[in-house]
């Protein structure tokens, strides 16, 4: 066997990826055809009516270490501000070293106890009775047909400021 023959069948050692690498930006084009692409395969909420809403929400999610398909699943636009679904907003609280769990999770109440990444801890409840109080009864069928997951979306976001958690504001 020659040396060349050798040297090839020599094991390498594996390339380490640098994850903290900047990587490099997107032109503001490409952007713009990524979400006319994903505009255009209808698989996109129905709000999303404009490429330019779309990169504006994939924006959005890259701030806070998002993908693009996530972003535009989980980031929604209310009164010309984007918000964090619940579910999204727990997981970015965990990602960040956060801690959570459900105290009371039912049809007319749920209770969420957090640690905050500092150390701080709080316990949040919303029940039907703080949704009556509130005017939410009244504002769709949500609450009568998904009770439990509407309270547990109110106890995740209400929790999450109380305890000083922001991930968009």
């Amino acid at each position: 066997m020659s040396t060349d023959t050798k040297a090839s069948l020599t094991p390498r050692e594996p390339e380490v990826l640098d994850l903290k690498a900047e990587r490099a930006q997107p032109s503001f084009a490409d952007q713009m055809a990524l979400a006319q692409t994903l505009l255009s395969s209808g698989f996109l909420p129905k709000a999303i009516a404009t490429p330019a809403q779309a990169l504006a929400i994939i924006l959005t999610g890259r701030e806070m270490g998002i993908g693009p398909m996530q972003s535009l699943r989980s980031i929604g636009v209310i009164n010309q501000k984007p918000v964090l679904a619940a579910d999204l907003q727990l997981g970015i609280f965990h990602r960040d070293g956060g801690q959570s769990k459900w105290v009371t999770l039912s049809e007319t109440e749920a209770a969420l106890w957090l640690r905050h990444p500092n150390g701080t801890e709080h316990t949040e409840t919303f029940s039907l009775g703080d949704a009556e109080k509130a005017g939410l009864l009244e504002r769709g069928d949500n609450y009568k047909k998904y009770p439990k997951a509407m309270l547990r979306s109110r106890a995740i976001t209400a929790g999450l400021k109380s305890i000083g958690f922001l991930p968009l504001s």
